[in-house]
């Protein structure tokens, strides 16, 4: 499997897809955890979101120490072998893996008798023991993945930055609820609805693994990706290296019309193409509440905005804003776009976005609210050379 940014983290996806398949380990080693939902515990569960992805505090072995990654899109718990001798692991066996050059590597596989967090007990838990299985922070010792959580419904503010396990179910006909699809690896799997052609008429559904581990948005497999991003298009963004030291490319491609994540329409999405599976990590994900039943197989993916539809800033030709001076301005305006088409340039102060002031999630977010039914945004900006204001409507609808 190719490995874009070769870490550690990303070697808990190969995995939870080779267990089956490579010596070392049973697949009953990584499905026999045992796991209650403890009565009267609060729900809530001790967390941080760091860049949108979360970070739990969980006691392992009756010690608290550290962080661990909060990982929906891998089955696998794994920490590092320092935290884990400090924390009474038992090394149990072995584990065998690829690492990001398809190099068979084997891992230290430990035990732990007990892991808490919110709510929940996890008992006879199995720890990969792997160097900074996360490589992000200094104080983060782990990864804790899906497994033994398929009981309880999970619920991932992820803008409000609140993580609670509760059991209670989610109902079919609530806001933003779709089916949910769980492997033999217990990672959940949403349908998620493309535009074939840039209009609403020919649309294709596929099954998208939800993976707050993922800092990246969108990538798509092959079949997928043929479907529906104009690969034409495409860009380079990265080199895979694979065995032997064969490299190449890493693509992202736009998409040929709109996605919906649950109620939710995104237009002007990218993706990374031609990858090993689909996938939709934090960079999409941040601006929701990703609710996730196991018991009723189902999953919401809702806003506090409650938006319906979302254009990408992209689309319009600018990328994110910024604040300096005292006013708001685009950070880069992309070359031959509506934008810079209109004249616009990152020194032009934008006065009102739609009527309205630049508010802070405008200056967050990589995509804004409009209305179903909009055509344009409008912005009224004041020229630098000449302190002149006009309005421009930049074209939204596909």
């Amino acid at each position: 499997m190719a490995d874009i940014r070769c870490t550690n983290r990303r070697l808990l996806h190969c995995v939870a897809l080779l267990a089956l398949s490579l010596g070392g380990c049973t697949a009953n080693r990584w499905q026999n955890v045992h796991s209650e939902f403890v009565a009267g515990r609060a729900t809530t569960v001790d967390s941080e979101f760091r860049s949108r992805k979360p970070y739990i505090r969980a006691t392992v072995n009756g010690r608290t120490e550290g962080w661990f990654l909060f990982d929906t899109g891998t089955p696998i718990t794994a920490i590092s072998p320092e935290a884990a001798a400090r924390l009474g692991l038992r090394v149990i066996g072995e584990q065998a893996s690829l690492d990001a050059n398809r190099n068979r590597r084997v891992s230290p596989l430990g035990v732990a008798d007990s892991v808490e967090f919110g709510p929940m007990r996890l008992q006879d838990v199995r720890f990969l023991l792997q160097d900074r299985p996360t490589l992000s922070y200094n104080d983060v010792i782990g990864v804790i993945g899906m497994n033994g959580l398929q009981g309880v419904t999970i619920d991932l503010d992820l803008i409000g930055g609140e993580f609670s396990i509760t059991n209670e179910r989610l109902s079919a006909d609530g806001e933003g609820v779709v089916p949910l699809h769980r492997t033999k690896f217990a990672v959940p799997f949403i349908p998620v609805e493309f535009d074939l052609r840039g209009g609403h008429r020919e649309t294709r559904t596929s099954w998208v693994l939800v993976d707050t581990g993922n800092s990246g948005g969108l990538r798509l497999d092959n079949r997928t990706s043929a479907a529906v991003a104009d690969t034409n298009k495409a860009r380079p963004i990265d080199v895979a290296v694979g065995s032997h030291d064969m490299r190449w490319l890493i693509a992202e491609a736009p998409l040929t019309g709109g996605m919906t994540l649950g109620d939710t329409r995104l237009e002007g999405a990218r993706a990374v193409v031609n990858q090993q599976g689909n996938n939709i990590g934090i960079e999409l994900l941040g601006e929701f509440r990703i609710q996730i039943d196991g018991v009723s197989r189902l999953a919401a993916l809702t806003r506090s905005d409650g938006a319906a539809r979302l254009v990408s800033l992209e689309r319009l030709g600018i990328t994110r804003l910024r604040r300096y001076g005292g006013a708001v301005h685009a950070e880069y305006v992309i070359p031959g776009s509506v934008a810079d088409q209109n004249g616009l340039t990152h020194e032009d102060v934008i006065v009102a976005i739609n009527g309205e002031k630049p508010k802070a999630h405008h200056l967050k977010a990589d995509f804004w609210k409009v209305a179903p039914d909009a055509e344009t945004i409008q912005l009224r900006i004041r020229r630098l050379s000449d302190g002149e204001e006009l309005d421009i409507a930049f074209p939204i609808a596909w």
